[in-house]
């Protein structure tokens, strides 16, 4: 993938890597809560399931009580499910499944971050 930005004379190439070392789940009354044990900047989430689900929200920790809403999604989810976050930094992710409709389950997630590469 070629990254067309102000960088681009020194870099030109962009690879995600896992940053989701240390992640634990945790099934909350309204979905589920994924957190790592420190903040990183994350890319990429990717949600991991089986079957399919509708109508959740998902959300980033970016500071002790503050959470982001990254995506609300309505329609049918399909697994994997992608969501960019355009370099967001934080310490755990929120899934909340507003209605039990659909026939599948979060079982869990990746994230990852993007790193460049320099031009050989």
């Amino acid at each position: 993938v070629i990254i067309l930005s102000g960088c681009s004379a020194l870099f030109s190439q962009q690879e995600y890597i896992s940053v989701d070392d240390g992640l634990k789940e945790e099934r909350i009354w309204s979905g589920v809560l994924f957190t790592i044990p420190e903040k990183r900047v994350i890319n990429k989430i990717v949600l991991v399931g089986e079957g399919h689900i509708r109508n959740i929200e998902i959300y980033a920790r970016i500071e002790e009580h503050k959470w982001k809403k990254l995506k609300e999604v309505k329609t049918l989810v399909k697994f994997p499910y992608e969501v960019n976050t355009y370099s967001l930094e934080a310490d755990a992710i929120r899934i909340l499944q507003k209605t039990m409709v659909g026939k599948g389950r979060i079982q869990s997630i990746k994230l990852y971050q993007i790193v460049l590469q320099q031009k050989s």
